[in-house]
């Protein structure tokens, strides 16, 4: 081909047709192996993608809560009575979940701070 000034840089083989029947075997496994290979490869770069995904809509998730969580800490910040009732709610699931609802010597107007109170109650 130098004789022409030409240089071949690939052949592409269009069609075979092996008559060694071991040899057909051989490369019906190779192309096997290969597309198996390209399959799991598209379905790990899938679950991969999906995977972010579901991370970024629970990072998502998780700030909206917080700013719906400092929203109203802002918001309770913001009102005595607010407060006020606040601590009732939490007193009322505290008292809602607990085995001894009876305090000796204590109004209801009293349970919050008695709740408040480390002497008291113990973790």
């Amino acid at each position: 081909c130098n004789l022409y000034g030409v240089v071949i840089l690939s052949i592409n083989i269009i069609s075979a047709r092996p008559t060694d029947p071991s040899l057909v075997k051989s490369l019906a496994a190779g192309a096997v192996s290969v597309a198996e290979a390209r399959n799991a490869e598209v379905a790990a770069e899938g679950e991969a993608k999906a995977q972010i995904v579901r991370a970024r809509g629970h990072a998502e998730a998780e700030q909206i809560r917080a700013m719906g969580a400092k929203k109203a800490a802002e918001a309770l910040e913001s009102s005595r009575v607010a407060v006020l009732l606040a601590q009732i709610e939490k007193t009322g699931e505290v008292l809602a979940n607990s085995k001894a609802t009876y305090f000796f010597g204590a109004e209801p107007n009293q349970i919050g701070s008695l709740l408040a109170n480390p002497t008291v109650v113990r973790s």
